[in-house]
């Protein structure tokens, strides 16, 4: 009888030995999976929130995994904490260059945004041509009205002073817009760069064509408005070294062409923005 006991305990022990490593190879596929699925997702999918969580996840159960392990199973409670810090510190140094990598180029990717003044002012707005020119008074709601379905608009709403505008190519192709604050790019631009208060466009040409600071009691803005059939002006600091903003209008591509060999806007962001988001060259005034 203690024969027959002594058999059932030795099976039972075996399948409890079988269910605990199949237990511990679907926790390793899980983590495996969990780790792995913020670089196997689509760039439409943000590292940051669910991939971060993910990896945070994954890196909670490798803990797991490895303090149940045999030789760390007598360990005490405050050994294995002591330990998981350590770890957790030296992981999260091995991983930091390549996440932020990551985060960088989603963000300079992103077709869409929100810009707004750092400190929300009240009062008077002024509109400033360049980042040198002097500024012009600007009241509550007007627009300048360039072209038919060209305009620049500024007015103060929640988060201080909100702009607005369509910026066309010379094309008549539309590379951007923006109403109150809120941005969005088309196909038609080649790259782009932003921070909280600044956003500056390059159409496929790689030309500057729009560039903004949000301040709190002013905008400093160059860029471009075109219409469909080849008219333009440019807003932009002067090309004479001066510290007075000019504006000059084009109806023909060969006027265009003589005031682009004068000038181009400078931009205030570096390139590629995949590698410079958010960088500027020099801090803004």
């Amino acid at each position: 009888m203690s024969e027959e006991r002594r058999r059932r305990q030795q099976e039972r022990q075996k399948l409890e030995e079988r269910r605990k490593g199949k237990a511990k190879i679907w926790e390793l596929v899980f983590t495996a999976v969990l780790a792995v699925l913020p670089f196997a997702w689509s760039k439409d999918v943000p590292l940051a929130p669910y991939g971060i969580l993910c990896l945070a996840a994954s890196w909670l159960m490798v803990l797991h995994l490895l303090f149940t392990l045999p030789r760390f199973e007598q360990w005490s409670v405050g050994q294995k904490l002591i330990c998981a810090i350590y770890l957790t510190i030296f992981v999260a140094e091995l991983v930091a260059a390549p996440l932020g990598s990551r985060y960088r180029e989603e963000q300079a990717a992103m077709t869409e945004g929100y810009i707004h003044s750092r400190i929300a002012g009240w009062g008077a707005m002024a509109l400033q041509v360049g980042r040198r020119g002097g500024s012009v008074p600007w009241g509550q709601g007007d627009t300048l009205k360039m072209f038919s379905d060209t305009y620049l608009g500024m007015e103060r709403g929640e988060d201080g002073i909100e702009i607005s505008t369509v910026i066309h190519d010379r094309n008549g192709a539309i590379v951007a817009t923006i109403e109150k604050n809120h941005w969005r790019v088309t196909s038609y631009c080649l790259d782009k760069n932003y921070s909280d208060d600044s956003l500056e466009i390059l159409d496929s040409r790689g030309h500057i064509v729009f560039q903004v600071t949000i301040l709190s009691d002013r905008v400093q803005i160059q860029g471009e408005w075109h219409n469909e059939f080849g008219w333009g002006i440019r807003m932009s600091d002067a090309w004479d070294g001066t510290d007075n903003g000019v504006q000059a209008m084009w109806k023909t591509p060969e006027q265009e062409r003589k005031i682009e060999q004068l000038h181009l806007i400078e931009p205030i962001f570096r390139y590629p923005s995949k590698e410079h988001w958010k960088e500027m060259v020099s801090p803004h005034s």
